[in-house]
């Protein structure tokens, strides 16, 4: 075990991209599986970050926790000095989200399906509105012109609130954000669609589950690698529905079925992305049905 150290430690401190093979024998004496908490522990000391495979720096099967290939989200923007009115909106980007003042005073994110996924919690002020303040403040205002409620991101000039096409509400200026909904969508319910372009991710946001332009259906992880496809590369138009029997489909603009889970009969099945880095289709009742691996 020493000697299995010494070199592995030796390699690394004398190469600048050092590559150690490493292997255990066949007969019962793991010297190499002994080591290795040893030696880890010297490549992390030298600034080294073990990954699998794929890139990724997580548990076994995990999306990881590098960085997000697409570190900048598309959004549609509420500049500095503009109002929602009563009754007014603005979409995401592709149109997979709806941010909505309500006639009702509530200030809600819907999904393409209509679910809601924040909100203000000003109901019950009729007619209010909202402005994005030219001193950085998202703020909700009754129709007499009280604050009911507010990003408190006052004293940033110049900051816009955004629709995020990954379903976040965000304050933020050219250094970055100020305030976040927090607002994620992980789930395609019964009779929900992606459409090209639009995805789930899951509470981390780490993993993104991509209806592609090229009509491919895809599970990438935090570094962007591929962990799942379904293989519909080159359908046109395509999307994947939720169907109400259960089953998660890839449809072609004809409305021919080119991928399946395989998972009908089993009304009320939802398809949910989770931490663990993997999308399952789930029974009403939390069974899995069929998942990405």
């Amino acid at each position: 075990m020493n000697r299995i150290i010494s070199l592995a430690e030796s390699e690394g401190g004398a190469l600048e991209h050092p590559v150690v093979l490493m292997h255990n024998q066949a007969i019962p004496m793991p010297a190499t599986v002994a080591a290795l908490p040893i030696i880890i522990q010297f490549f992390k000391s030298h600034g080294y970050t073990f990954v699998d495979l794929l890139g990724r720096t997580g548990p076994p099967g995990s999306c990881g926790t590098a960085p997000s290939s697409a570190s900048s989200v598309p959004a549609t923007d509420l500049k500095a000095g503009f109002r929602l009115g009563s009754g007014e909106s603005i979409w995401s980007p592709g149109g997979q989200f709806r941010l909505v003042m309500q006639s009702g005073g509530n200030l809600v994110l819907y999904d393409a399906a209509g679910r809601p996924l924040w909100a203000s919690g000003t109901n019950r002020k009729p007619r209010d509105w909202a402005r994005m303040q030219r001193d950085g403040n998202f703020v909700v205002y009754s129709k007499a012109g009280r604050a009911l409620w507010a990003t408190g991101t006052e004293r940033h000039t110049g900051a816009w609130l955004a629709v995020q096409a990954d379903a976040d509400i965000v304050v933020c200026t050219s250094r970055g954000a100020l305030w976040a909904s927090g607002s994620v969508d992980t789930e395609l319910r019964p009779g929900e669609k992606l459409l090209l372009g639009w995805y789930l991710e899951p509470p981390d946001r780490l993993c993104r589950f991509v209806m592609q332009q090229d009509g491919n259906l895809v599970l990438y992880s935090a570094s962007g690698q591929a962990l799942w496809a379904s293989n519909t590369r080159g359908i046109a138009v395509a999307f994947a529905v939720m169907q109400r029997d259960g089953n998660l489909v890839v449809y072609s603009k004809k409305g021919r079925a080119a991928w399946a889970s395989g998972t009908g009969r089993h009304p009320g099945a939802s398809v949910a992305v989770g931490d663990d880095g993997r999308v399952a289709v789930k029974s009403p009742s939390g069974m899995t049905l069929w998942s990405t691996g």
